[in-house]
């Protein structure tokens, strides 16, 4: 197994499918779409130069995507390919960013997002329950 990284300017276009499976699963088809790529590369460009993205990649390509941003102390997504899931990487990254960043915050949506931070250690706020945080 690849160690997690900070994904790259040039990894963009790489990235830009499996990002498209978490917008497609959290209600922004049209920012997936094919039609939506090339602005969707741009927009991945901007959040590797500003060193938000971390990914794990195997021979075929990236694994899993974590993607932090560190102005809201939030991990916006955790996506992992569709072959590989259920083997435990968005787990990995989910706690590899929450080692990384203690009082981040997460908001899961999916089922299987719910699932995973709830692994992780992760708790509906009780200020904001759709903010989870890490459990005492």
């Amino acid at each position: 197994m690849q160690k997690i990284m900070k994904a790259k300017t040039k990894d963009a276009a790489h990235l830009a499918q499996l990002y498209a499976k978490a917008l497609r699963a959290t209600g922004f088809a049209r920012q997936a779409s094919e039609e939506g790529r090339d602005e969707l590369v741009q927009w991945l460009e901007q959040r590797c130069s500003e060193k938000e993205i971390w990914v794990r990649t195997d021979e075929h390509g990236p694994t899993a995507l974590g993607h932090f941003d560190e102005s809201k102390n939030e991990v916006i997504t955790v996506v992992t390919r569709d072959d590989i899931e259920g083997n435990g990487e968005a787990t990995a990254m989910l706690r590899f960013l929450a080692e990384r960043y203690p009082s981040v915050r997460v908001r899961p949506v999916t089922k299987g997002g719910k699932a995973v931070a709830s692994k992780c250690g992760f708790v509906p706020s009780i200020d904001d329950p759709s903010a989870w945080v890490r459990g005492s």
